[in-house]
């Protein structure tokens, strides 16, 4: 379990959206990874790591993050790392 935790650690910190065939950047890959912490129960352990992507993504707005943000939302006691996030670097998903 610990070597799954720190690879989907890692996975969500080296994240970047790829670009599909009309040069928009697809964020597939993301809700990939989402799914398999959730699946293995490891959201509050990688809460750390969901809001930092917002962080380097200040400005993005898409329905795989707006799913990343319900699923942050039903996690207990979020808010600490929201305050965090939001000293580290605003985005739209976190004020």
């Amino acid at each position: 379990m610990e070597i799954d935790l720190k690879n989907y650690i890692n996975q969500l910190d080296d994240y970047k959206p790829i670009k599909n065939s009309f040069g928009e950047d697809d964020w597939i890959g993301l809700e990939e990874i989402l799914n398999s912490i959730y699946e293995a129960n490891l959201e509050e352990k990688c809460l750390n790591s969901m809001f930092r992507i917002y962080e380097r993504y200040p400005c993005e707005d898409n329905d795989i993050l707006w799913g990343m943000l319900h699923g942050i939302e039903s996690i207990p006691n979020y808010e600490n790392e929201l305050l965090k996030s939001i000293e580290r670097q605003p985005s739209f998903f976190t004020l």
